[in-house]
């Protein structure tokens, strides 16, 4: 007589098979978590850095247009203040304001936005300071907000610039 030896089938319990899908559900959950933390964390850390290049970008360049221009004509005295800055730069009139969250300067080759698409100006306030003459000088103030909005709000930076004519 021949033996027949009963052998256990291969698979899974049902049992087995809840717990393998509620730990691979725990690690999903956990992996998602971290993934749009890491996300929040970029989007904060892009808003931050675009509102600092374009505020250094901004302030470099009134510097630079300060430095060179013949005559500061607004603010129109000194001590004055305003939300427009006007220089003379090469025979030709430079008027930089606000328009529609983007500062802007406005001149014979037309009107140039000196902040990028991802940021807002506002709050733009121009002090004439100096003698009037050659040592003429301006106190710009204005203010950069990321348009992004990351969880913990829109970055944000208030920038003072003294520059003066040569």
């Amino acid at each position: 007589m021949k033996r027949l030896m009963i052998r256990p089938q291969a698979g899974f319990t049902l049992v087995e098979t809840l717990l393998s899908m509620a730990l691979m559900s725990i690690f999903l959950l956990v992996l998602t978590d971290i993934f749009t933390q890491t996300l929040s964390l970029q989007t904060e850390n892009e808003a931050a850095s675009v509102v600092t290049q374009d505020g250094r970008y901004i302030m470099q360049r009134l510097a630079y247009d300060v430095a060179r221009a013949s005559a500061i004509t607004t603010p129109g005295v000194l001590g004055g203040s305003g939300g427009t800055l006007a220089l003379t730069i090469d025979g030709a009139a430079n008027t930089y304001s606000v328009s529609g969250g983007n500062l802007q300067v406005v001149n014979d080759a037309g009107t140039t936005a000196l902040n990028g698409n991802g940021t807002t100006v506002s709050g733009l306030t121009v002090q004439r300071l100096g003698d009037g003459g050659q040592a003429d000088t301006a106190r710009v103030t204005f203010t950069v907000t990321s348009r992004a909005t990351p969880q913990s709000g829109p970055a944000t930076q208030t920038l003072t610039i003294t520059a003066g004519r040569r």
